[in-house]
């Protein structure tokens, strides 16, 4: 208690304005609103599955009863049929893909951090807010930010985690993310279980590049920063620099002792004059291995604390900030 005194007292900054004050939930957080399962990434790729599926669907149907029916039209019902179940088996391996395995995947990450005792009360402790926190960089409707409360939760009675402020940043873009607000990060978190006054959102500030790649917080002050496609979904996927501008902030934001864990599709990306170091070693080699590289060699951090894994068939980074950088 003495201790959390201490740090309490230490905290000398007010964190970034709460986008969710004041905001009223639609749901009073018992209960998932109907369109909370409809919470898909880029939502425009099902949209043309679903219609694509549709379209060949009510053909197939016209060439099979219209007159002389298959015999007549065997050979364009059969090709468009193996077209309808193509796309009828891709939609449903998509659908299991976002709704099952990034779930488990994210758990099994959130699993990691709290048996290694990121969410002991006493650990990783941001002498700037007197809060452990958890940012979650393009966060959307809190899918990750969830995974983690959820295993904070399962855990609580057999290590003393208790949960951090979990803080969400993203630009809300309705063409990225069906639901995608505020409130609806703000309600899959109070459904879970987390008590209000540990939940806040920050809205990404659009004005040019260097604002929107910059996030308001101070060095030093973030306990976990975690990024499932948040990289893309501010800076865009066809924006190296900016992406690499972003991942430098985050880096920044990290505690000492902290940690990020980062899944993304895209890299850095490398320019002409940067090091040598930075150059991809291989045509083969995964975007992840990019933010490796760019912590290490350019940004100074612990290579024997900065890993590339592979679970389930999926790439992704863990770094943990030693107290050196």
């Amino acid at each position: 208690m003495e201790t959390e005194d201490k740090q309490s007292k230490a905290a000398t900054q007010p964190l970034p304005v709460d986008q969710t004050a004041g905001v009223p939930l639609v749901s009073n957080g018992r209960h998932p609103r109907w369109m909370s399962r409809l919470a898909l990434t880029w939502p425009f790729i099902y949209a043309i599955h679903f219609t694509l599926i549709i379209c060949l669907g009510i053909t197939i149907i016209l060439l099979a009863t219209v007159r002389g029916g298959m015999k007549k039209h065997r050979v364009a019902f059969w090709v468009l049929f193996a077209f309808f179940m193509s796309s009828v088996v891709a939609i449903f391996n998509t659908l299991m893909l976002q709704l099952v395995f990034i779930p488990r995947f994210w758990r099994s990450r959130a699993r990691e951090m709290v048996t290694s005792g990121m969410f002991d009360p006493t650990s990783t402790r941001s002498s700037v807010y007197g809060h452990n926190i958890v940012l979650e960089v393009g966060c959307s409707e809190g899918m990750v930010s969830g995974s983690f409360a959820k295993e904070i939760l399962a855990h609580q009675r057999d290590t003393p985690a208790r949960f951090p402020l979990f803080i969400g940043h993203d630009r809300w873009s309705k063409w990225t993310r069906i639901p995608n607000n505020t409130t609806c990060y703000l309600e899959e978190l109070i459904r879970i279980g987390v008590p209000r006054h540990l939940i806040r959102t920050s809205r990404v500030d659009e004005t040019n590049s260097e604002t929107r790649t910059t996030l308001p917080f101070a060095n030093n002050s973030i306990s976990l920063v975690i990024s499932y496609f948040g990289l893309d979904e501010i800076s865009g996927w066809n924006k190296p620099k900016e992406r690499r501008m972003l991942f430098s902030e985050m880096a920044r934001v990290v505690v000492e002792g902290g940690a990020m864990i980062l899944f993304e599709n895209s890299g850095t990306g490398t320019e002409k004059g940067d090091k040598k170091e930075l150059k991809p070693k291989s045509w083969f080699e995964g975007p992840m291995h990019s933010y490796k590289r760019y912590l290490v060699h350019e940004l100074g951090w612990d290579e024997e604390w900065v890993q590339v894994h592979r679970k389930w068939g999926i790439e992704y980074l863990v770094a943990r900030k030693g107290v050196s950088v």
